[in-house]
């Protein structure tokens, strides 16, 4: 694949900036993988229902946003290990090649073009 070390590299420097915005919400449990979102330390114990309040508010959005994280966090490493074992750029539905310009466009796309809307039903 011609353009492998471009992708190699924009997968890195991606995995990279999203595991430093992963880390400002949330923790990763070393022993699944997975990243819970967390709040402020300072909060917790606290007596001040504002306080309180506030923290909920922004574990909720830490959650929203986790999520959205934790699955482009999870294709990306996937990309990266597909590319060790020498089976990256190859749909995980079809089989087929992925479409250069869809790997251009999202280097971590587990589908091609005719099946990215199946890519959701892929498990992460």
């Amino acid at each position: 694949m011609q353009q492998y070390d471009t992708y190699k590299t924009s997968l890195e420097a991606e995995l990279s900036q999203i595991t430093e915005q992963l880390e400002t919400i949330a923790t990763q449990d070393h022993k699944t993988g997975d990243w819970i979102a967390s709040i402020k330390d300072e909060t917790t114990g606290s007596a001040d229902e504002n306080v309180v309040a506030d923290a909920t508010e922004e574990w909720g959005t830490h959650a929203a946003l986790l999520e959205q994280l934790e699955t482009r966090y999870r294709n990306i490493t996937r990309a990266l290990e597909k590319m060790k074992l020498g089976t990256y750029g190859i749909c995980e539905i079809s089989g087929l090649e992925i479409e250069p310009e869809r790997l251009q466009i999202n280097p971590a796309a587990r589908t091609t073009i005719a099946n990215r809307d199946r890519e959701k039903e892929l498990p992460l």
